[in-house]
């Protein structure tokens, strides 16, 4: 990946990139945004100490820690709370319920579920 990195940004490429944050690779330094998604069911694997936003999905009202967690070991500009797409249903309700136990995260939902694409 460094490789890759280094020779699309010296042809002027903008590379945006998804993690779960389980590595924290020097190469993301070069990246222009780093969006990471980090997963409840796997909290000791975070390595990842910044990024540009993060978001989680609301799998259940117990997220809420784990989100006051990774707040606090990922700097990032932006935090996301989304909802958990449970077999063709978006389930709003508890992507709420999360986010009335946080402060300073916002709502991000996949259009592409909502609108029914795949």
């Amino acid at each position: 990946m460094p490789e890759l990195v280094a020779a699309l940004k010296k042809e002027g490429f903008w590379i945006a990139v998804e993690t779960n944050g389980t590595a924290d690779a020097p190469w993301l330094a070069f990246v222009d945004y780093v969006a990471c998604s980090p997963k409840a069911e796997f909290p000791g694997s975070l390595k990842l100490a910044a990024a540009d936003e993060v978001r989680v999905v609301a799998s259940s009202e117990d997220v809420a820690g784990f989100c006051r967690d990774v707040r606090r070991r990922i700097a990032a500009t932006d935090y996301y709370i989304s909802p958990c797409d449970r077999g063709g249903t978006i389930d709003f309700a508890t992507a709420k319920a999360v986010l009335g136990r946080l402060e300073g995260w916002s709502l991000s939902v996949q259009l592409h579920k909502i609108l029914g694409f795949r």
